[in-house]
């Protein structure tokens, strides 16, 4: 992901890469960026160049770590997902963040996509009546080498919930509000590993909203956002699959497909048909206008979009499904602070 970012910052105006960090000593520049410099710590790249503010994007155990260096120094922060790995330093580094008064972004990267913008207008408009659920799935098949290449995905905090369903958890939460309790089970049937390669869990909402999510690694499907948005031209794209469905009192909407479905004529019942249409949307790239966002907010022109305490309370809820899954009780989210 810090390629990834690292690739996209010459297309900002106004903004400039300053320097790599990598605390090992790895150097693995992106195509025409190997004349960027690169220092062992931020304090060293200080010494070399004055920085306006940093993208953490490391393992995650590192967030916090970065986080906390970044509050010390009065510089604003883009970290990436999931803030933190566990609940106790995402409520570390918030108080780290908030005592500073840096400004700081979560990169949950999905809530800039047009899709999840229109989404949550359509929803603040009303027009689905007073929401009732959401189904949601994330479900892939991850080949061998993923794990090859990456052990510790086979390992605790390595499994889909923490490297996936945490995207979907952010966005769920942007369109619905926060998330009070929660209740899963998990599987490691298919790969025998540590970790849970598969998962049911039920969310329930502040706002009475119930949801249910099916996540799996090891599931021949396409109902992900990875293969249903077209966000990423690394995943093939199924532009007829939905990952979640929203439905109200009046109406129901699929996403990313946008597809609403109302009543034919007055008000809807299970005797009388429904219609389908979908509402068209100019896709742009969510990484880029992430950047740009943060750009804006280091400038001081904008207030952070996602900020440090909703991506505190999204690893609040992750948290408390790894809980629930030890425990097989019903567990309540911690608020984080």
């Amino acid at each position: 992901m810090g390629q990834e970012h690292a690739r996209r910052i010459s297309l900002i105006s106004g903004v400039e890469l300053a320097g790599f960090v990598h605390p090992n000593g790895q150097r693995t520049s992106p195509a025409g960026l190997e004349s960027v410099p690169w220092e062992p710590s931020i304090e060293s790249l200080l010494r070399q160049t004055p920085i306006d503010g940093v993208i953490i994007s490391t393992p995650n155990r590192c967030h916090a770590e970065y986080i906390v260096e970044c509050a010390r120094r009065g510089l604003p922060v883009l970290v990436e997902k999931p803030m933190t790995e566990n609940l106790a330093d995402a409520i570390s580094s918030l108080k780290a963040i908030e005592s500073a008064g840096i400004p700081a972004l979560v990169g949950h990267h999905r809530l800039y996509n047009p899709i999840i913008e229109c989404a949550q207008r359509l929803l603040s408009s009303e027009r689905l009546g007073q929401l009732v659920n959401v189904r949601g799935s994330a479900k892939y098949l991850k080949p061998p080498a993923y794990f090859v290449d990456g052990p510790w995905r086979s390992e605790p905090g390595g499994g889909p919930l923490k490297i996936n369903f945490v995207h979907d958890v952010a966005s769920v939460m942007y369109l619905l509000g926060p998330i009070e309790a929660v209740q899963a089970i998990a599987s490691s049937t298919i790969r025998r590993t540590p970790v849970e390669d598969t998962a049911a869990v039920i969310l329930q909402f502040e706002s009475g909203v119930l949801g249910s999510f099916m996540i799996s690694d090891c599931s021949a499907s396409a109902e992900s956002w990875e293969t249903t948005a077209g966000e990423n031209s690394t995943f093939p794209h199924h532009p007829n699959e939905a990952c979640y469905e929203i439905s109200g009192t009046r109406a129901s909407l699929k996403i990313p497909t946008l597809e609403l479905i109302e009543p034919v004529a007055g008000a809807p019942c299970w005797t009388k048909p429904y219609e389908r249409h979908r509402i068209a949307v100019l896709p742009a790239d969510p990484l880029t206008r992430q950047l740009e966002h943060f750009a804006s907010v280091i400038s001081g022109e904008a207030k952070p979009r996602v900020t440090a305490r909703f991506g505190a309370q999204v690893v609040a809820v992750i948290s408390a499904i790894e809980e629930s899954i030890l425990s097989g009780a019903r567990k309540r989210v911690q608020p984080c602070g």
